[in-house]
């Protein structure tokens, strides 16, 4: 039997369906509720073995039982929880950390020097109340991130095995040297055949607009991607950039001024109709995140034939060259700002997508790794 700690993730609903179907019957999964919800509000499974509660509560307890009963304990995202409950664990458990990016980025790699941030201080275009707020609580916070830090480093030392990309492993290893190295094990969570809308299934893309980023979050570094487009005549392609979720907004709308007509922002959600519409109008994908991030969406970006940008000090831009896509450093902007991937191109990005990142493949991975 497995034991899979989640959180209330929208990727989580159809993991634990994946889990299911290549492990029929070997897996438990405790989703934690946060503090305030009684349910969840995007983990939307009912079947047996799926528990959905509060940390540390009596009911939580109950649910895991003797921890030296599992095969395997699964760690979706190292999160404040699973960190706790890690120190419960004896030794001689295993336990595979499946990375997620914030966890290893924004939780470990800054606080020992790595940078997220191509514009640290936009964070003063916040609206006044929102200062005020930071403010009023950053004394309480800073204290709880130092403990939280402290737990999670103790953490490190209790997991045994690893789904993470090379990257991001030899970013962890040179910024946590006293980290003896993990087994790896694989799996991902971006299978093409279930993310890639049925819309979108025989369409490559037919239009010349771009699309900057994923969300609203700081480490998408808008206004540092915006700055490298405004050097270029745009003519009329339209710059749209999702902003839909995310805590970045107001100052992405700000800085999305630096483009001027060329900025289209999506600030609301749309229909997954419209919203494969917009996917398809566009030839370029530019992601100015330095860390791992947008994977889904950089996947269907090269299925749909667009040319993808990432920063150099993005991991994932090796990751991929190395597994041989296509695409650009945004050094390479001011050369191929224009250039539409050729009919061979767009055919060999979306043939490695197809043969790296099916259905199948994740299903083996998950009957091999942990089975």
């Amino acid at each position: 039997m497995n034991l899979h700690l989640c959180y209330d993730e929208k990727v989580i609903t159809r993991t634990i369906h994946y889990f299911e179907e290549a492990l029929p019957g070997q897996n438990k999964f405790v989703v934690f509720l946060t503090k305030n919800n009684k349910t969840s509000n995007y983990v939307k499974v009912e079947m047996p073995h799926v528990y959905f509660v509060h940390y540390k509560t009596k009911e939580f307890w109950e649910v895991v039982g003797d921890v030296t009963i599992y095969k395997n304990i699964i760690i979706h995202f190292m999160g404040d929880e699973t960190c706790s409950f890690l120190h419960t664990i004896p030794k001689g458990v295993d336990i595979t950390w499946i990375i997620w990016g914030a966890d290893l980025y924004n939780q470990l790699l800054v606080k020992r020097g790595f940078t997220l941030y191509a514009n640290p201080s936009d964070i003063r275009d916040l609206p006044l109340k929102y200062k005020i707020k930071k403010l009023i609580k950053y004394p309480i916070e800073t204290l709880l991130q130092h403990r939280h830090f402290l737990v999670r480093i103790k953490s490190l030392h209790k997991v045994t095995h690893v789904c993470a990309g090379k990257g991001d492993l030899k970013l962890l290893y040179k910024f946590y040297p006293e980290i003896k190295p993990y087994i790896q094990k694989k799996f991902f969570y971006y299978p093409i055949d279930d993310i890639i809308a049925d819309a979108l299934k025989n369409v490559k893309t037919n239009g010349n607009n771009i699309i900057v980023g994923n969300s609203a979050s700081f480490t998408n570094n808008h206004k540092y991607v915006f700055n490298l487009l405004k050097k270029h005549n745009l003519g009329d392609r339209k710059v749209i950039v999702p902003l839909s979720y995310g805590g970045n907004k107001v100052v992405a709308l700000k800085a999305g001024q630096i483009l001027g007509k060329n900025f289209n922002p999506l600030v609301d959600f749309i229909s997954l109709t419209e919203y494969n519409k917009i996917l398809a109008s566009a030839s370029t994908f530019i992601y100015g995140n330095f860390r791992q991030e947008a994977v889904g969406n950089i996947l269907v970006a090269f299925y749909l034939g667009a040319a993808v940008f990432l920063d150099e000090r993005n991991p994932l831009l090796k990751d991929l060259k190395e597994e041989g896509y296509i695409l650009y450093s945004l050094k390479e902007l001011p050369e191929k700002i224009d250039y539409i991937l050729n009919t061979e191109e767009r055919s060999h990005n979306r043939n490695l997508v197809l043969k790296h990142y099916n259905r199948d493949l994740m299903l083996s991975y998950i009957k091999e790794s942990f089975g």
